[in-house]
């Protein structure tokens, strides 16, 4: 079925793309899914995690194109960060590919330790549910990047999220930056968690209570994968990303959660990288600001932006 889907990768060159709430492009409500309990995590869980991880098929790199991204990695934005990295917000729309890179790389440089990379991102989709997430390990250009089913099955027993390896291999938010977090985190494991637009209000108290936790039992780097402002022109792009700016300075957890596509595509994804960052003792540092426009340095007056550009942030924790 994923092969259905592969032509949606040429949608995310210039133009942006919305959470499930704002679109209807596909619903897979049909992928089978197995949905866990809410329960007390325990060694014979993490043995079972560890046995379903087995026997699961690695998830393909459906978006990696290799000419591409051994541009972004041989050209990566140059960043500076005084400290370790523990975690930051980078774009999922690869036409900001160096930006990415750049934080990878300096992210990479800070935390030379890292077991696992974490990815909380976007969930554009409907259907199965608000929470995905996987078992799967990752078959990339790099090798194999193995799934931290420890994490994965916590995601599944305290945040009551849906295992649907399909819907992690089909959205570009997560499988997106899979290659790049095996280049740059050769020995590092992964967990993803796809969260929509639509998931409860409270997610983001519980997944950074959640995730700060975590990071105190294993060096993790948490990556929070999130596009900004959609579908504008660019002057109304611009009033939108200095209100986000705004907000994020003030951390405004209700603000933040009211925004909209003109804003960012998932308030709650943005909200929990402030709150984790607070719980971390961390003061989120801005590194970059782009759009679509300004990188592929094509005239909005063209016809490359039929709903609008894109813009993007990097910020590290």
């Amino acid at each position: 079925m994923k092969r259905l889907y592969c032509l949606i990768i040429t949608l995310t060159l210039l133009c942006g793309c919305s959470s499930a709430s704002h679109s209807s492009e596909t619903d897979i409500s049909s992928v089978p899914v197995t949905i866990s309990v809410k329960k007390e995590q325990t060694e014979e869980q993490t043995a079972l995690s560890k046995v379903k991880s087995s026997s699961c098929p690695l998830l393909e790199c459906d978006y990696y194109i290799e000419k591409d991204f051994m541009s972004y990695i041989s050209q990566p934005s140059e960043y500076s960060f005084d400290g370790e990295i523990s975690c930051g917000i980078v774009p999922h729309h690869l036409t900001a590919g160096n930006m990415i890179a750049g934080f990878f790389d300096t992210a990479a440089t800070s935390q030379q330790n890292t077991d696992t990379v974490i990815i909380i991102a976007t969930k554009h989709y409907s259907g199965v549910s608000s929470l995905c997430t996987t078992y799967s390990g990752w078959q990339t250009p790099f090798g194999t990047l193995e799934n931290d089913t420890e994490i994965s099955a916590r995601f599944i027993d305290e945040l009551s999220a849906s295992e649907s390896s399909d819907m992690l291999e089909l959205d570009h938010s997560a499988s997106g930056l899979i290659p790049f977090v095996k280049y740059y985190f050769p020995n590092a494991k992964v967990s993803t968690l796809l969260v929509e637009f639509s998931a409860d209000e409270d997610t983001p108290e519980r997944l950074s209570e959640l995730l700060a936790q975590i990071c105190t039992e294993k060096d993790c780097l948490v990556i929070f994968s999130i596009d900004f402002s959609h579908y504008l022109v660019p002057e109304l792009t611009h009033m939108h990303d200095e209100e986000t700016r705004s907000l994020i300075e003030a951390a405004d957890y209700e603000k933040i959660a009211a925004l909209t596509d003109d804003n960012v595509d998932s308030p709650l994804c943005l909200n929990t990288f402030l709150m984790l960052s607070s719980a971390l003792g961390k003061t989120p540092t801005e590194l970059d600001h782009s759009n679509s426009m300004l990188i592929s340095q094509i005239s909005y007056t063209e016809k490359s932006y039929p709903d609008g550009i894109t813009s993007y942030f990097i910020y590290a924790s």
